[in-house]
């Protein structure tokens, strides 16, 4: 299924660039550095009032406590539709959208068992998700190329998948997935060409 996602992907944005000569912009998100994340995206206008955006992120994980505590490095790519509503013209100002996300990546855990020796065991988990969701913001134009925004976005996973050894079920003992829901967030800023 991924590959044909990836095909689909592919296949809207080229016909979309090939027909449109509207305004693109690239985007990289500045507050999510702070949440160890490198995230950017390529916006490209159909109208003034409509836009495609396909983003991309490396995440590579909040510093663990101790030895012990899980956790993720991964990547994440995505496409969005994004409608301006209001009255200023050329993608700006208040902007709603839907989006779909694809994450990909590892879980490091440690496994503890009870024996006499106290065994501990690093376990990585690969695994991949898929996502939709919808999202709000507002973006500015500054002078003629420069702009600045925000933007706030909440989903839902509709597919958790875990490589071996690890399972879903065992994810879940382990407290690997108890979040379903995903979570977008950055202050944008980009350069229009």
């Amino acid at each position: 299924m991924s590959t044909l996602l990836k095909a689909l992907f592919v296949l809207v944005f080229g016909l979309i660039s090939v027909k449109s000569k509207a305004q693109q912009e690239l985007h990289f998100n500045v507050s999510n550095v702070i949440f160890y994340e490198i995230n950017g995206d390529f916006e490209l206008g159909i109208k003034d009032y409509l836009s495609v955006s396909a983003f991309g992120s490396y995440v590579f994980g909040l510093p663990v406590k101790d030895e012990y505590d899980p956790y993720k490095k991964y990547s994440y790519l995505g496409a969005e539709l994004r409608l301006y509503p209001g009255e200023k013209p050329n993608m700006s100002g208040f902007f709603l959208g839907v989006y779909g996300k694809y994450s990909f990546g590892d879980v490091y855990t440690t496994l503890y068992t009870n024996t006499g020796n106290n065994t501990v065991q690093q376990q990585v988990w690969a695994f991949n998700k898929t996502s939709i969701g919808i999202t709000m913001g507002s973006k500015w134009l500054v002078k003629d190329h420069f702009s600045i925004g925000f933007l706030l976005g909440a989903g839902r996973f509709v597919s958790i998948n875990y490589a071996e050894p690890g399972t879903v079920e065992k994810a879940e003992f382990f407290g690997l997935d108890q979040n379903l829901y995903d979570f977008r967030a950055g202050l944008m800023v980009g350069w229009r060409f």
